[in-house]
């Protein structure tokens, strides 16, 4: 039969994906750690990789076609062997994440069926263009491919993207746009969690004059300057050590201590927001800290992170800082038990030691799931970051 070629779960709220391009043909040899296929889920587009050596078969699903989680998407067989017709697999459901059972009206004796969405209509598109027109929000399927077969090529976005809009009306000038897949399940992960998590804030304004003349120092030693995203998430790594109770999810009506810190980054990219993860970020040093974060950033924009580099987030981090933002209140990413927001530094009038005087100030803003944490217990994990960040000197 072969090794099996499974849609993974990426997220714990991940039903199906959409497959964006093979990057093997059937019949085409391959190896573990070989991209197959890229997929888009609910946070990025992912490269689902080969598990075994041997020759792809039987794809079962194109390009543009959604399939849910724990399908068989293909098959890799040893060389020589032939897999012959193998039917499409039935899906192997993740039972964490299965849709709930609805009952049917036709069903008189009041049993349950478990129902799936219809299949998408299949768009054939280059994976350039698919990324562009996720760029630029455009919709696939209102475009004409010039491409062979009629697939979809990155010339045909751009005369999409140039072509004028349509005359408003002469009462009102506006025009819709339609929203990216990932905008509207962003949307809606959000606004779920802000109905049904019970989110509480504690909101501190941090001294960031010692973290300033760490990076003066840093820079004119070293010529090297850490960014003030990767200074503040080293000291939340190193705090979420000391408080365990904060690095931890809301699952099943239980609370899930996580036993390593995989911190989350909230990154804007075009048309969305993506939470690449630095796994075990509570063992790098500052300077390691530093590269993850200024790598990710960019892979994120351009669709390319690793499925490890997006799952298996603890706790995420959202600076708004550099849009010149004062101070907001990030919403959960569920089942995390809690996020932090930071804003710009900025010169303020504080008094310390009974001298008023400016100094250089940012206000953060940590959410809770109350459900999980208490107010008590996130105030000291909050004073914690606050005098890692004062003293700046437990960061290198």
């Amino acid at each position: 039969m072969g090794s099996e070629v499974i849609m993974p779960r990426v997220t714990y709220e991940m039903r199906e994906a959409r497959i964006t391009a093979w990057l093997k043909k059937e019949g085409d040899s391959v190896r573990p750690g070989d991209g197959l296929l890229e997929v888009e889920t609910d946070k990025a587009a992912v490269t689902v990789e080969a598990g075994a050596t041997g020759i792809l078969r039987a794809i079962a699903y194109g390009e543009g076609e959604v399939a849910p989680i724990g399908e068989v998407l293909a098959y890799i067989t040893p060389p020589g062997e032939d897999l012959g017709n193998t039917p499409r697999a039935a899906p192997r459901m993740d039972p964490a994440v299965a849709p709930a059972a609805v009952e049917s009206p036709l069903d008189t004796a009041g049993a349950s069926t478990a129902t799936l969405p219809p299949p998408a209509t299949r768009v054939l598109a280059t994976p350039i263009a698919r990324r562009l027109a996720q760029q630029h929000g455009i919709d696939l399927s209102r475009v004409e491919g010039t491409g062979p077969g009629g697939r979809i090529v990155e010339a045909d976005i751009i005369r999409e993207r140039e072509r004028p809009a349509a005359p408003a009306s002469e009462e009102i000038d506006y025009r819709d746009e339609e929203l990216t897949r990932l905008e509207r399940i962003t949307g809606e992960r959000l606004s779920e969690a802000q109905h049904s998590v019970p989110q509480f804030v504690l909101e501190a304004d941090v001294d960031m004059a010692a973290l300033a003349a760490l990076r003066a120092r840093l820079k004119a030693e070293q010529a090297y300057c850490p960014s003030f995203t990767a200074l503040i998430g080293r000291a939340v790594a190193l705090a979420l050590r000391e408080h365990p109770a904060v690095n931890s999810a809301y699952v099943d009506g239980k609370r899930r201590l996580f036993t390593r810190v995989n911190l989350g980054i909230a990154t804007a990219i075009p048309n969305g927001l993506m939470v690449p993860v630095i796994r075990e970020a509570d063992r790098l040093s500052l300077a390691e800290m530093d590269s993850r974060v200024r790598g990710l950033a960019p892979r994120a924009q351009e669709g390319t992170l690793r499925v490890d580099e997006i799952v298996d987030g603890t706790f995420t981090l959202s600076n708004l800082g550099m849009y010149g933002v004062d101070a907001f209140q990030a919403i959960i990413n569920p089942p995390q038990a809690a996020i932090l927001a930071v804003g710009r530094v900025r010169e303020a009038v504080v008094a310390k030691e009974g001298l008023i005087g400016v100094r250089p100030v940012a206000t953060m803003r940590l959410t809770i799931d109350h459900r999980v944490l208490d107010g008590a217990v996130a105030a000291q994990f909050l004073a914690r970051v606050r005098t890692i960040l004062e003293v700046a000197d437990a960061l290198v």
